[in-house]
């Protein structure tokens, strides 16, 4: 669950789910990231080793670039306010629209059917462990951000772990 947002009384305008991986590029370290969610003038990412509250940072995916500054800060997820609007539609995969997130919800959906009709019931013994699956994804998409320039040049290979991962997380919710 998202640390709340000190200042999204203030926000204006809507965040849309974007759930795409990035790299938040900092004077430490560049730091591999999932944007969760996105409006013109800020973001909410997702990931480890994130920079202090106040570090002006540029998040990258693929060719765009954004400067922008950390808002707040939790132990897992941050709020960037970017320092120019950008166009959130430019973010998404390539020519999938929202097709990312569409995906995602036909494999759970797919997922609950053949759940349904087989009787098997994630978390028991007779089931895959998607749990672990997902967290191998997880890891393996992370270690493959890390990699210079990877992210910036396989930015949908990237984006389908990380969707596999939550379609997979999303099996283990009851």
């Amino acid at each position: 669950m998202p640390e709340p947002d000190a200042g999204s009384e203030q926000r204006v305008e809507r965040r849309n789910n974007l759930f795409v991986v990035a790299v938040l590029h900092w004077p430490g370290a560049p730091v591999a990231v999932r944007i969760r969610n996105m409006s013109p003038n800020g973001a909410l990412v997702e990931g480890a080793g994130l920079p202090d509250v106040g570090t002006a940072v540029r998040l990258s995916r693929g060719q765009r670039n954004v400067a922008g500054e950390l808002m707040w800060r939790g132990e897992m997820h941050a709020g960037l306010q970017f320092s120019a609007p950008v166009n959130v539609a430019d973010w998404l995969p390539a020519n999938a629209g929202n097709a990312g997130q569409q995906r995602v919800d036909q494999i759970v959906f797919e997922a609950k059917a053949a759940r349904v009709a087989t009787g098997i019931v994630p978390n028991e013994p007779s089931a895959p462990d998607y749990a672990a699956i997902a967290r191998a994804l997880v890891k393996a998409g992370d270690e493959l951000v890390a990699v210079p320039g990877l992210a910036e040049n396989h930015p949908d290979a990237l984006q389908a772990i990380d969707i596999a991962a939550q379609a997979l997380n999303l099996l283990t919710r009851r």
